[in-house]
């Protein structure tokens, strides 16, 4: 803890993993970043205990040793029935992520998973003393930003409350000038209507393309299942691995739901069935799910009651158990791997990361 701690700190803004050996005592530790955004994934088989954030090396790594990889099918129903707010966490059978704000020390004796204080001195704070810290540390990420010499940062624009909140920050800090800003979709659509709104009210610097560049597709298939690919079959929305790598630095605002109580479409008891929970996950749920055979069904439907009993766990009062499993799942494995894959080839960078 006190390595991690000093190399990367309870405050470190990013997603990221530290792979750290000690020759003396035959140590290796795996570092995810305090948070948890930097997701670890651990296969055990018989060959031995792989662990890697790269889910697509894991594999290779596992499969070289003459260990079994084993694609589990429930993972693409979820992902299937629940688009990007799903519940899953691994592509692949016997393949789990380690648990949020832990990281594990390996020697000859074995694997040791072990916490992070991240909360520590944070739980005696009372909410007006935590948003201050929390504005100012805000701002401080963004003036940080700003002081990279001569890169150009290109942060992403939107019609949603994220992305503002990080252009309301920067115009707060004085940075504004320093930033361009990018908004995808085609004229017309409500998030271009308002960022474009936006540029002309205050005069920003709009650029048509943002900081990751990807080479054209040859065929439709191939724009599909890039990014599955890519991915291991994590996230139709990761990286596709063709990204070219750019002189620049990518500013989103992915994790702003840590700002705002997370949507739900119905109110659930800490005891709530799993299939309760999927029910308020999946729109219309009878017509999404008719393609579903029901034992499938019956063990998503499990593997959600799981998910939402751990979340209810961890919080305070039931009112706050969304917010936990938004945090704890979704954003993790969307925002969170998503931005370590696209840092590979270009730096991404969320202000709004912390633990405040």
């Amino acid at each position: 803890v006190p390595l991690v701690l000093a190399t990367m700190g309870r405050d470190q803004e990013d997603a990221g993993v530290l792979y750290a050996a000690r020759p003396d005592t035959g140590e290796l530790a795996v570092l995810p970043d305090p948070l948890g955004g930097g997701v670890v994934y651990r296969h055990d088989d018989t060959s031995g205990t792989t662990m890697s954030s790269d889910l697509t090396s894991l594999a290779r790594d596992v499969r070289y040793r003459g260990g079994t990889v084993t694609p589990d099918q429930d993972h693409q129903v979820q992902r299937l029935l629940t688009g990007l707010g799903g519940q899953a966490v691994s592509p692949f059978a016997h393949t789990l992520p380690l648990p949020p704000r832990t990281f594990a020390v390996m020697d000859s004796r074995g694997v040791s998973i072990r916490e992070y204080p991240v909360f520590e001195g944070l739980q005696s704070l009372g909410y007006e003393e935590l948003l201050e810290r929390a504005v100012h540390e805000l701002r401080a990420n963004l003036a940080a930003l700003a002081s990279t010499p001569d890169t150009p940062i290109v942060a992403h624009l939107t019609g949603g409350f994220d992305s503002r909140l990080v252009l309301a920050a920067s115009i707060r800090a004085g940075v504004t000038e320093r930033l361009q800003f990018f908004c995808s979709g085609p004229e017309g659509t409500a998030d271009r209507v308002v960022a474009d709104g936006i540029t002309q009210l205050l005069g920003l610097r709009r650029v048509s393309t943002d900081a990751n560049v990807i080479p054209p597709f040859r065929t439709q298939a191939e724009r599909q299942l890039a990014a599955m690919v890519a991915s291991a079959g994590l996230s139709e929305a990761a990286p596709t691995g063709a990204e070219i790598p750019q002189n620049a630095v990518a500013v989103g605002g992915g994790w702003g739901e840590m700002y705002r109580p997370a949507p739900t479409r119905q109110a659930l008891s800490a005891d709530a069935r799993g299939i309760d929970v999927l029910v308020g996950a999946v729109p219309r749920f009878n017509e999404a799910t008719a393609w579903v055979k029901p034992s499938a069904l019956s063990r998503v439907a499990r593997q959600f009651g799981i998910v939402w009993k751990s979340a209810a766990a961890a919080s305070r009062e039931e009112a706050s158990i969304p917010d936990r499993l938004w945090l704890d799942t979704r954003a993790r494995f969307h925002f969170g791997s998503n931005a370590l894959a696209i840092s590979r080839t270009t730096p991404r960078f969320d202000p709004l990361y912390s633990c405040l």
